[in-house]
């Protein structure tokens, strides 16, 4: 253990792991598709109805049922990890890889992010409104540039010092109101939910 000292308050206390999980609704309604004509040709195949309620006679002849779910989990360390000198915990870190931002990413309507600023991780989910597709606009063009010009706030955020917290609505405001400076010609609307958490307290904003 490192010898105690005041700097070490301000370092971060909490090693996370983040998961994080999504699935666009064009993706599962293509997959859900493409399943059931194999079960249609399984039971042509087998000159006879499948026993749907037989998940065993359902795989052995159409295959697993896999929803195409994009999947991330990262570690999320502290400075206290990235700057120890021995050279055990240097391996240790090593294997597990360091921490990675996850850029706004295609959910079909929705998008997501998450991103760390010194001690404390951002990330954020954008659920956008499904209904502007009756206009011919599509939602995710909204959500999506939301979340990445959220993250870029996030990124940017002026903080005095290291273990200093991260306002979620600050995090809203500056990334909604570049959105209005840059004049993007996308047309939609969103909900955003931004959470803030301190690796240095374990406040959850």
């Amino acid at each position: 253990m490192p010898p105690f000292s005041a700097s070490s308050l301000l370092r971060p206390k909490f090693d996370i792991v983040l998961a994080s999980a999504w699935l666009s609704k064009q993706s599962a309604f293509g997959y859900l598709s493409r399943y059931q004509q194999r079960l249609k040709q399984a039971q042509d195949r087998g000159k006879g109805p499948l026993d749907l309620n037989n998940p065993d006679e359902i795989q052995s002849k159409a295959g697993p049922f896999q929803l195409p779910v994009n999947v991330q989990v990262v570690p999320v360390y502290g400075v206290h990890n990235e700057s120890l000198e021995d050279p055990a915990k240097e391996e240790q870190r090593g294997a597990t890889g360091l921490y990675h931002p996850l850029a706004a990413v295609n959910a079909g309507e929705d998008s997501l992010f998450h991103t760390r600023r010194y001690n404390n991780l951002i990330a954020a989910i954008a659920d956008g409104v499904g209904g502007w597709r009756d206009s011919g606009i599509d939602p995710s063009l909204f959500s999506r540039s939301l979340t990445a010009y959220s993250k870029h706030a996030a990124d940017e955020m002026f903080l005095l010092h290291e273990s200093d917290p991260v306002d979620p609505q600050e995090v809203m405001r500056k990334a909604y109101s570049r959105m209005l400076v840059d004049k993007l010609p996308i047309a939609g609307s969103s909900t955003e939910l931004v959470l803030s958490f301190s690796l240095a307290t374990g406040e959850l904003r």
